[in-house]
Formats: C-alpha cells, structure tokens, sequence
C-alpha cells in the first residue's frame, strides 16, 4: 500500500503507536502475503490495454510487492529524487517514516485497489483505495492484551514518464483512518466523527462515540496535532464520557500555517472488579482511532489585484518580461 508506507498515513500509523508508548510492536505470524487488486478500473487519456497502462500498473504492483516484504530500495526506486509529498514531506522524510513504520509494526500487510487511472501526454494520475492490517501486542502498556491495527485510506498519487517506465512525482490524500484496538475494546463500535477538509483558522467539532456493553465505564481523549515530520506526540488528559450516551466532544480551531493535520482519539476500557477488602479500577481494553482533516488555504478576500505584482524579471533579473512578446 503505497500511500500508507510513503504518505501521511505513516504519521497516522506512528501516532497509533506513540498513544500508548514506544512498547508497542506488531506479532509475527508467518509469511508475508502480498494483494494487488488493478482490474477493472476506469482508464481515462489511453486505451486499457496500451503498454503504457501496463507499465503504470506495473509499478503499483511493485509497490505491493516491496512493501509487504519489507524491501525499503524496492519501494523507493518508484520515487522522484525530487519527491514532495501533499503534505511537503522530502523523500528523505519517507524513507524514516517506512523504516520506523516497520520497526513498530513488523509485520504489517498492505492491499490496494486501483480506481482510476488518468493518463496526459507524459504525466499520469492513479487513484485508490489502501489498507494496512497488523496484529500488535503492547509491551509495558496499561495493558498486555493483544491487539489489531486496521487502516483504510483513499488518494492519488502522481507520475511522470521517464523513458519507458514512471516514477511518482508526488501525492494527495483524501480519506485517511487509522485503527487499533486492545483487548475488549476489539468488540466494541467506535466512531470518530471529524470533517475531511476545513478551511485554515476555521473552527471544527471532534466527536467520539462507543456503544459500551454493561459493565464498562469509559474515559477519553482527543487531541489534535499538525502533519508534520517529526510527528508531535499528542496532548490530551483523560476525560470521562457522557454516561447517558458515551461520547466526547472537543472544538478544535485548525491552524493557520495550512498544515493538514490528524485527530487521535483514545478511549480506555475499565471496570470495578472487588479484589479483597475493597473494589479496584482494571483496565480491560484500548481503542485509538486517528483521522486525517486536510486542510485548505483561506485567501484574503480584502486583497485587491494589483498588476505592479506580477512578475516583471526572469528569476535572474537579467530580463524584462514586459519587453517578451
């Protein structure tokens, strides 16, 4: 899965973990399996079974191939020395946040599915829908019960043509959830509620919710934090959720440097078990789910265009464009 190892979705992922600590690590279960999915999609600019198609679908499923075996060059030889992710992350940045991705989560498998390929001269476009899955087990953490990582995305990423093959310029993401539960809370249905895309300086709600089986009481947290490398750790005490109908709000107001930037809510599972003399407070499950909000630039309506502004110089000085015809 391509976005989640070179895109934001590390970010997301490392967050999952950073919740709980630096214990946590992926359980290994045997060999790794690899799942592309490139048929049918839609093929816009070329005919389907053209070479050129072929070629780029070729790279998605390299891309498959190398991440689920854990061969870092494999992955980034389909990249741009020049690579900018939508997120202004370098390809130097990519490179740590797939080896720390592997480190915490050894054992994480990748799946993808084409949607659309769009095809311009030498530029092309794929869009798709990726998914992560991981076991994870969480050493010296609130608690020792195993867990599963579950990640679901949708986004483009987007290639020149470099002779007779492609490589990936850069990417955008529209969707992005991350996933991991702990011990009882695996049962549970757990929603984060979160806008896709607000504007820079806008404010906008979180919601957290969980249909708590009796016996259970919840706590919760929500924090939100810019997508940047490196990633921040996120800051929020444990709140208790509403008893009538177990939710927790917070109103964020997005930043105003039009840094995209992920929510993470973390919801703890106790319950009053009477152990001797008196009732004691156990912890018995876990839930994280981390959410991307891009968001968007706010112009300055107030400005008024001033023709003086546009550039009168080639980037030397040395020539004077209003001269060109």
């Amino acid at each position: 899965m391509k976005k989640i190892l070179a895109m934001s979705m590390s970010l997301l992922l490392l967050t999952v973990c950073v919740s709980f600590g630096q214990g946590s690590e992926a359980r290994t279960r045997g060999k790794r399996s690899q799942k592309t999915e490139v048929l049918p999609f839609r093929v816009i600019g070329a005919e389907p079974s053209s070479e050129e198609i072929k070629s780029i679908t070729s790279v998605v499923e390299e891309l498959v191939t190398a991440s689920n075996v854990h061969d870092l060059e494999g992955v980034l030889k389909h990249y741009s020395p020049d690579f900018i992710s939508g997120d202004n992350l370098s390809l130097e940045q990519i490179r740590h946040l797939i080896e720390e991705t592997w480190t915490v989560y050894p054992d994480i498998q990748y799946e993808t599915k084409t949607l659309e390929i769009r095809v311009n001269g030498d530029w092309a476009t794929v869009e798709s829908l990726d998914k992560a899955t991981a076991p994870v087990v969480n050493k010296g953490g609130i608690i020792s019960e195993a867990g599963t990582l579950n990640s679901n995305s949708r986004g483009m990423i987007y290639l020149r043509r470099i002779g007779n093959s492609w490589e990936i310029t850069s990417d955008y993401t529209l969707y992005e959830q991350a996933v991991i539960l702990y011990g009882e809370a695996q049962n549970l249905n757990v929603s984060l509620s979160v806008p896709d895309q607000v504007f820079a300086g806008e404010s906008f709600t979180a919601k957290v919710d969980v249909a708590l089986p009796a016996g259970l009481v919840a706590i919760a947290s929500i924090s939100k934090d810019p997508l940047i490398y490196p990633q921040l750790k996120p800051k929020d005490k444990f709140r208790s959720m509403s008893t009538n109908n177990n939710l927790l709000e917070r109103v964020f107001e997005a930043n105003g440097t039009n840094n995209n930037e992920i929510v993470t809510a973390t919801i703890g599972l106790t319950r009053v078990e009477n152990r001797g003399e008196r009732p004691t407070v156990q912890f018995k499950g876990v839930a994280t789910v981390v959410k991307r909000v891009n968001v968007v630039p706010r112009t300055d309506d107030s400005a008024v265009f001033n023709p003086e502004q546009l550039v009168q110089t080639s980037a030397n000085g040395l020539i004077d464009l209003r001269k060109q015809k």
